[in-house]
């Protein structure tokens, strides 16, 4: 009889060697993985991280072009929890498949991260939010440039079992007490996964507010349904960084950049309440 687990090993088996590499450099296994999306690493700062390690060291890891994005793995233990911390990822828009994208997730599962903690910079959908806001993402839509793009998503698995992850209600939670208890406001909503790297059309932001996203990105979504299928739990926060409205203008790589680097601190800051409240 097939195991649903079996044909997910040979998809671990990609990164086999970067996950023996880390677990030597770390000396041993891992509790929790962060990701940080464009232009947040300077977040990776408020906690501390003890060691730092180019990812062009990490034998098999995927090397990502896109600026605002460190390419460096950092180890911190936070709050009793070992913790890999990965500035920056890579992009199906850049020639990657999904399982690329998710290489984080698949890292840490290997060293044996039972959570993870994602962060991007999103573009905001709703008509009421202004750059700086953070969300935290409860469901997402695929949208269907994306649904093909580097790879079919479905190599990681059906889309739904994000939503039937153990846990998902307590990481939700735990995200919303870490946000009242260091003031700092946190909504939630719908994420859009588009595949870029281009923003949308005035056309297209009309048409996302009518189907009820809330915020669009070009990332993240491989990597929660790379932690669903490993079991582990996960919570994903965007920061918006540019309000899509009819008749804007354009909007740079550079200008979400900046935005999220003002937001760095803050959203550095929550994460490490979310971490105290974890189980040890």
């Amino acid at each position: 009889m097939t195991s649903e687990r079996e044909p997910f090993a040979a998809l671990d088996r990609r990164f086999e060697c970067g996950s023996r590499f880390l677990r030597e450099w770390v000396g041993g296994s891992v509790d929790v993985a962060v990701v940080f999306g464009s232009g947040l690493g300077k977040a990776a700062q408020v906690l501390n991280g003890q060691r730092a390690i180019p990812v062009g060291r990490v034998p098999g890891y995927p090397q990502g072009r896109v600026h605002g994005h460190e390419g460096m793995i950092r180890f911190a233990t936070l709050h009793g929890h070992r913790t890999l911390i990965f500035l920056g990822r890579i992009h199906g828009y850049e020639g990657f498949d999904a399982v690329d994208c998710a290489a984080p997730i698949f890292i840490a599962a290997a060293l044996g991260a039972r959570t993870a903690i994602l962060t991007n910079a999103a573009g905001g959908i709703h008509a009421l939010w202004r750059t700086g806001t953070f969300l935290y993402i409860d469901d997402f839509v695929v949208l269907p440039m994306a649904q093909r793009m580097g790879g079919p998503l479905s190599i990681l698995g059906d889309a739904r079992a994000a939503s039937r992850l153990p846990g998902r209600s307590r990481m939700r939670e735990l995200a919303f007490d870490a946000a009242r208890e260091i003031g700092v406001p946190l909504h939630s909503g719908v994420y859009g996964y588009c595949s870029g790297p281009s923003y949308e059309t005035d056309a297209e932001i009309r048409f996302l507010r009518l189907i009820g996203i809330d915020a669009v990105g070009m990332s993240t979504v491989p990597e929660i349904l790379a932690a669903a299928a490993h079991g582990m739990e996960s919570a994903s926060i965007s920061c918006i960084t540019n309000v899509a409205k009819p008749g804007s203008g354009s909007t740079s790589h550079e200008d979400i950049t900046t935005v999220a680097a003002r937001a760095a601190e803050d959203i550095g800051r929550l994460i490490h309440a979310m971490i105290a409240r974890l189980r040890a």
